[in-house]
């Protein structure tokens, strides 16, 4: 892929991938490009629908303009050219540009952030893996409010695969932030239960974290388990589990409270007021359904010989009886 005389002046220069060995920038950029400049170099390998990195590329014919497989099945008309749309063949090519550009570049996270020149920094000032998975997360991102979301559990797996075994809390913090936006993916697409797994692995991934190094855990770490126990209970809500559902908010208002006090700000109050209200609403879910089993099971008690029930099993069913009443209103 060919850039412009002026896109290559933008500078030349090697980087450096996860295993930290230098790779040549393929399309003739580096870090001395503004956002602006990057962007613009890059737009070829961007979905016009999407806006995020080209997945599974595909050509629309007649005018060669490239767009997500999931994405051209929503464009009649090409967004860039206005041209109409004959048919689509497979871009190959184009997905092994954007995988060079991942390897070479990706880590350059800061021309995403700012709109001045990246400050230049060596290898071994530059945590590459972070900013790398950093931006697969955030191309993620936008595939995501793009509606692409095949592209984006793409960049996210492929962001979590390259963290696991760090046993970094960076790392781990990380792994767990692409676990929970796997988890919101899933929701998205109306799989509960896959999203209920992903943000299962990240509350673990937290807690083991929590339990083996927790001299490392500050405010960050509370802040971002108890989040993250918080869409647990939601989901679980979703899946009308109020057991579980409680049970995670009840770890994210206990993670919640050991905030510092220069954390408890009327904004962190709020959000605590809102996990003890979800709490409160599903307890009372969680209650009712009990009270509803209980009362199933004390009929079919009644049903049996009242010589067959001692004068201990008639107080139960009397005492079982009140409560459920007194919980279902009856």
């Amino acid at each position: 892929m060919a850039l412009s005389k002026e896109e290559n002046d933008l500078s030349t220069c090697s980087f450096a991938n996860t295993t930290n060995q230098p790779v040549e920038c393929p399309f003739g950029f580096g870090r001395k490009a503004t956002k602006s400049g990057w962007e613009q170099a890059i737009s070829p390998l961007c979905c016009p629908l999407c806006r995020a990195l080209l997945y599974q590329a595909q050509r629309a014919v007649p005018c060669g303009h490239c767009y997500c497989k999931v994405c051209c099945q929503r464009v009649k008309d090409c967004l860039l050219c206005a041209a109409d749309v004959e048919n689509y063949t497979s871009a190959t090519e184009v997905d092994k540009d954007v995988e060079s550009f991942i390897q070479a570049h990706s880590h350059n996270i800061d021309l995403l952030q700012e709109d001045e020149p990246g400050n230049i920094q060596t290898e071994r000032e530059t945590d590459f893996l972070q900013k790398r998975t950093t931006f697969l997360l955030f191309q993620a991102l936008k595939a995501q409010n793009g509606g692409n979301y095949a592209s984006a559990l793409a960049r996210l797996e492929q962001a979590q695969l390259e963290l696991t075994g760090k046993t970094e809390q960076k790392y781990i913090n990380q792994q767990a932030m692409i676990l929970g936006k796997l988890s919101d993916v899933s929701c998205n697409q109306n799989e509960l239960e896959k999203a209920a797994q992903y943000i299962e692995q990240a509350c673990k991934l937290l807690e083991d974290s929590l339990l083996e190094k927790q001299e490392e855990f500050g405010d960050k770490e509370f802040s971002i388990l108890s989040t993250t126990h918080g869409k647990a209970g939601d989901i679980y809500a979703l899946l009308e589990n109020h057991d579980l559902a409680s049970s995670h908010y009840s770890r994210a208002i206990f993670m919640k409270e050991q905030l510092t006090s220069s954390e408890n700000s009327a904004s962190s109050n709020l959000q605590k007021a809102l996990l003890l209200s979800k709490l409160a609403e599903n307890l009372c879910s969680a209650a009712k359904k009990h009270a509803s089993d209980a009362k199933s099971l004390v009929d079919s008690a009644g049903q049996c010989e009242a010589s067959s029930l001692n004068d201990r099993d008639h107080n139960v069913i009397e005492y079982v009886k009140s409560t459920v009443a007194s919980i279902l209103r009856e």
